[in-house]
């Protein structure tokens, strides 16, 4: 589950010696978070490290995170760090830090200058490549998972009244990923319930066929639904499958999967500096592709989940010859709850 989380951000001269920090309140991560919320580095200090310079809030961001202040806590002797942050726009403040405690009676404290956010709105705006929300998942192979837990393969939750998922062949389809929607929060999807996807098992897995995927949203959880009703149901989970005869299909094990909030960079394609961070297993971000993106321009504007290969250390999820899979959906469809016009691609090297 994401949990808000308050992390420091130090500061350094060049020669290593920490001379502040930064301190921001219910965040986690990188400097790319840092740059999102508003901060990013200042021109004059590039060298030394120093995320700094205020930008434009992320407004929605601020709304459900619930940030409430940047602030600076910089000991009185040190004159270079208030010089600094002056110039990059926190004026001094009187205000008491709850969430830090500072023994030093002689510290001061910084408060950002909302001013300044007016004045780097359109710098924040022509960003080339602006970095996006995204929520990363980490999987663990296990042996036993709950049939309502987040996971990448397993048993789906599945009533037995409700029709199951079949290819054009009419056979079954296999899930290859749970979202229990409690473990997330995001402004775009519902606070509770199932997200599944299910793909063909097929030497295309499904990528050819209309029916060959299909995503399904629970709103509501039945009790009696168990593990036992579902294979009373025929239906198969990927540990059941052969590798040596269901070859193709992606994973053959059941992940327990853990989600973390952060931010995709995607690499400016007029730079020589790729800071890409678009691989790896998601909700939401930039995509990466093997290959190319199949998608028309402004269609399926939002990444539903990427599933990347990764081997080794007990995971054994491969996509062709080392691969990714994606699901999109268009934005307005995401709002409406409606995963039926949900877009599958995979691709290999």
């Amino acid at each position: 589950m994401v949990k808000d989380k308050r992390t420091t951000y130090y500061a350094l001269i060049e020669d290593g010696m920490i001379i502040g920090n930064l301190t921001t309140y219910n965040w986690s991560g990188k400097y790319d978070y840092m740059k999102i919320m508003g901060l990013s580095v200042h021109p004059d200090y590039r060298n030394q490290g120093l995320a700094t310079k205020l930008m434009k809030y992320a407004e929605e961001e601020c709304k459900t995170s619930g940030l409430k202040k940047i602030s600076a806590e910089i000991p009185a002797d040190n004159v270079a760090m208030h010089k600094l942050l002056e110039k990059c726009g926190y004026e001094k403040d009187t205000f008491v830090n709850n969430f830090v405690y500072h023994p030093q009676e002689t510290s001061k404290y910084y408060y950002i200058n909302p001013l300044f956010i007016e004045q780097d709105e359109k710098e924040q705006n022509n960003d080339p490549v602006p970095s996006r929300k995204v929520i990363n998942i980490a999987a663990e192979p296990v042996d036993v998972i709950p049939l309502t837990a987040s996971k990448f393969g397993g048993y789906p939750y599945w009533p037995k009244d409700m029709e199951y998922p079949v290819n054009s062949n009419g056979e079954k389809l296999i899930l290859l990923a749970q979202i229990n929607l409690s473990d997330v929060t995001d402004p775009l999807l519902p606070k509770e319930g199932l997200l599944q996807f299910f793909i063909s098992n097929d030497d295309v897995l499904g990528y050819d066929d209309e029916k060959g995927y299909k995503v399904i949203y629970h709103k509501d959880i039945d009790p009696t639904v168990s593990e036992t009703t579902v294979k009373d149901l025929g239906i198969r989970a990927a540990c059941d499958l052969d590798p040596d005869k269901d070859e193709y299909f992606p994973l053959y094990k059941c992940y327990s999967i853990t989600f973390e909030e952060g931010f995709d960079k995607k690499a400016d394609e007029d730079s020589e500096d790729d800071e890409s961070t678009t691989t790896g297993n998601k909700l939401f971000g930039y995509p990466y592709f093997t290959q190319y993106d199949p998608r028309e321009d402004g269609e399926y504007d939002i990444q539903l989940l990427q599933m990347d290969s990764s081997y080794g250390r007990g995971n054994e999820i491969m996509w062709g010859d080392s691969g990714v899979g994606h699901f999109f959906i268009e934005e307005k469809d995401l709002k409406a709850l409606n995963f039926d016009n949900a877009f599958y691609t995979w691709d290999c090297c």
